[in-house]
Order: C-alpha cells, then structure tokens, then sequence
C-alpha cells in the first residue's frame, strides 16, 4: 500500500471513530457520559490533526482532511462562512475565526477581546481542536478566570507570584484553572485563583474550597501525603480597572508546588506502584476525616505525582464537612448518586477504591465499574476478584479488600 493511502486509510478510520463517539455524546444522558464521549472525541481529534502534522499534510489539510468543521460545527462553519475550504497557509486566524462562529452558536455573540487575547495566548493547541460549539464555550468561561494583566501584576507586587498558562492544556488531563507560575526564587509552582471577593479588609476570601484548604493544613506534619497548599490573598484596591470582570476586594488564590504530573497523566503503572501509592492516599484520607472533613473527589486527576514516584492528594474543591450535604463529586466513581446527600467517610473510601482498580485496567474501567453512572458496591467487589486472580496483583486485591472495602461499608471480596 502506497503512503498516501495508508495515510488516508488511518485518517478514514480515526473520522469513522470520531463520527461513532460524536453520536455516543449526542445520545448521552448523563452529564459525565457526555463529558467523557467529549472528552475521547477531543483526543481523536488531536491524534488526526498530530499525524497530519508528522506527514506534512497541515495546514493544507485542516479543512476537508482534518474535518474539524463536522456535525453542528461544520453545519455553522458553512452558514458563516468558517468552513472547512480555508485556503493553505491560513494557519491560526483559520481556527481563530472558527472558534468565534463556535462562540455565537452558543450565544456568546460579544467576547471580550482581553479573554480571547489569552485564549490565544495560553490554550492555542486546544483552540485548534474544539469539536462544537459546548467545548468552546467552556474554555471560553475557563479562559475569564484567567487573570488579566492587571490582576497578573498585583499577584506579582503582593505575592512575588509571577504566573502563566494552563498546567494543562488539553482539559482531559485535568481542570484548566491550574496555573503554571513561579515565585520571586524562581521555585515552580501551580496557583489556582478561587471565584468569591470578601471585602477589602476581610481576613478569610475564598469560599469554601479555600476554608477546606486551610482546615486541611493547620498543623499537617510534613509526612502526611496532601500537595502542601497555601492560601494567598491579594488586594484588588477601588481603583482597579480590570479587563476580564474581576471587581474590586479582597483575592484568594491557591498555591501548591508543581509536580511531574497527575496520575491521570501517567502510563499504566504496575501494581507494586499503585498499591504504594493507595497506602500514601489511606495516610491522607485519614488526615482528612480527622479534620471533619471529606474529600468528594478522589480520582487520578487529583493526584499528583512527584520525581520519586510518590502520590500526592489534591484538590479540595468538592471537599465538605463531615455531615454536610455533598455539593459536587465525580458521579462515575461513586457508589450512586450522591449529590445533596449528608457526606460520609465511606464515600471517599469507595471513590479511593475505584480509583485503584480503574489504575489495573485503564482501558477496560467502565465497562467493569459502571452501572446508571455510578460504580456500585457490588461491581467494585468483582472487580477486586478479578484483579485477585491476576497475575501480580494479588497483594493489591488484598490491601483493597481489607483495608478499603470495609471502610467503604461493602462486603469483602475475598475470604
């Protein structure tokens, strides 16, 4: 087979792919399904443009080859005039005017120069492959809690916090409110800034995730395996004029350390290293519960990774205090629904659990957990069978079985 039709095969069957899972997410009921189909359609997309690229083929190809105007996108390309003829050489106003037609579909008619300018700036690869008029709105709502210049110069004079783009840009990777950024020392770090405004004065700005992280660690020793964030505050004075919305008050945002990655973006690992690194999330759970407080969100996302390999446990924006009704979760982990419900410790020891066993079996998770968007007890103690009886993974099964099942309120899997 000649490369030119090998080339146009692989591009045949990645559309056909994208085609199938489009429609997965066009059907999906559950706002987690549709965000997962979103998701994969998202990756499928950048594997075609990348082995456009790597052949040579970009940017002649980005319209009829790549087929980034297809479906409702391609339906409004062609209306205005965005379509999938740009001429070769186009290169980034191509996609630039693509995204503002995504933009109107979904009645954002009027964006802010200043938001777009760091959409431009900061998420340019991911501007490249939004598959509708969905994604692009939501990178556009993520893109106006970027700060804006002003804002950028303020953490820099308070803080000595000096900050950049998405640590991930590709938002399958994990949420793109996660700064890169630097301190005076040139340490690197991660900032997050946190939606709410006290007054200016006001001691404790931030919301709720901000108390949690200040809860969370008053008195930690340094061996207890949380990412070890500080909340900063900085003062936006009357006289502010800021270009993204941001009002005049009191600030918080989050600092962290910058670590190699989250787990969601490691390889597979083996199950010596996941069984390590669940005993590391055990140690941070039960600092949590001891504080009264429960985590809601446990997944690989959440969790960072270090040089040495070691698991770190982040993010406390669905955290709540024990007893609390649960305000947000990741549905597809949990046990059921969980929403409104008063939050427990087993939660958290369920989500840890499915977490692990989705670690053994990256490809195959769903179909192994997952029932009506959730992954119910009785799925999770055969998945614990399974790995049991897999090669290597014994020790793992057991530590699941005798250390996280019971703390989750299921049955054992194994004698």
């Amino acid at each position: 087979m000649e490369e030119g039709e090998k080339l146009q095969k692989e591009l045949n069957d990645i559309g056909a792919e994208i085609a199938r899972v489009s429609a997965q997410a066009e059907s999906a009921k559950d706002d987690e399904d549709k965000r997962y189909f979103r998701e994969k359609e998202l990756l499928l997309r950048k594997e075609r443009l990348m082995l456009l690229e790597t052949h040579g083929s970009l940017p002649a190809a980005a319209g009829a080859a790549a087929g980034l105007a297809t479906t409702r996108a391609g339906d409004a390309g062609a209306a205005t005039g965005l379509g999938v003829g740009s001429a070769p050489g186009d290169g980034l106003p191509f996609y630039y005017q693509r995204f503002l037609g995504l933009l109107s579909l979904g009645n954002i008619t009027k964006p802010n120069p200043a938001v777009l300018a760091a959409i431009t700036r900061r998420c340019a690869a991911r501007l490249m492959v939004l598959p509708d008029c969905d994604a692009a709105v939501e990178l556009y709502r993520e893109a106006q809690l970027f700060p804006g210049p002003s804002t950028e110069g303020h953490l820099l004079t308070q803080l000595g916090l000096t900050v950049n783009g998405p640590l991930f840009p590709n938002p399958a990777d994990g949420p793109a409110s996660l700064l890169v950024g630097a301190t005076n020392d040139g340490s690197p770090v991660v900032v997050k800034l946190l939606g709410g405004v006290g007054a200016a004065g006001a001691q404790q700005p931030g919301g709720a995730e901000a108390e949690a992280c200040r809860a969370l660690m008053e008195s930690k020793p340094a061996a207890v395996p949380l990412v070890p964030a500080r909340i900063v505050t900085f003062e936006l004075g009357n006289d502010h004029v800021s270009i993204v919305g941001r009002a005049p008050g009191l600030h918080a945002a989050i600092c962290m350390p910058r670590y190699v990655s989250s787990l969601a973006s490691m390889v597979q690992l083996p199950a010596a290293a996941v069984l390590a690194g669940g005993r590391r999330m055990v140690a941070a759970l039960e600092w949590i519960h001891d504080k009264t407080y429960i985590h809601m969100d446990v997944k690989a996302d959440n969790i960072f990774v270090d040089p040495k390999g070691r698991w770190w446990l982040g993010d406390f924006g669905s955290a709540v205090r024990k007893g609390s009704p649960v305000t947000s979760t990741t549905t597809w982990f949990a046990p059921r629904k969980l929403l409104g419900l008063p939050a427990e410790p087993q939660y958290d020891w369920h989500m840890l659990a499915v977490a692990l066993v989705v670690e053994c079996n990256r490809k195959s998770w769903k179909e192994l957990l997952v029932e009506d968007g959730c992954s119910p007890a009785k799925n999770l103690i055969a998945a614990v069978k399974e790995l049991h009886g897999r090669h290597g993974c014994a020790e793992l099964a057991r530590f699941l079985n005798d250390e996280l099942l019971t703390r989750a309120g299921c049955s054992a899997a194994l004698p």
